[in-house]
């Protein structure tokens, strides 16, 4: 294989490289994200079930 396309596919390969790295932190910082979301949410619907639960007296 010629020294010029050994380069340039180290290259190419390279670039794909760091954009699978940028899309794979962007995916974890978006399902941080979410988790957060659903927390707050799971948190809600819990003080809601706990606020209309008839009381033991």
């Amino acid at each position: 294989m010629p020294k010029i396309i050994r380069k340039n596919t180290c290259t190419a390969a390279e670039k794909i490289l760091s954009e699978l790295r940028r899309t794979e932190a962007a995916i974890r910082s978006d399902i941080w994200k979410l988790n957060q979301k659903l927390d707050r949410l799971t948190g809600q619907i819990a003080d809601t079930v706990e606020r209309q639960s008839p009381r033991d007296s």
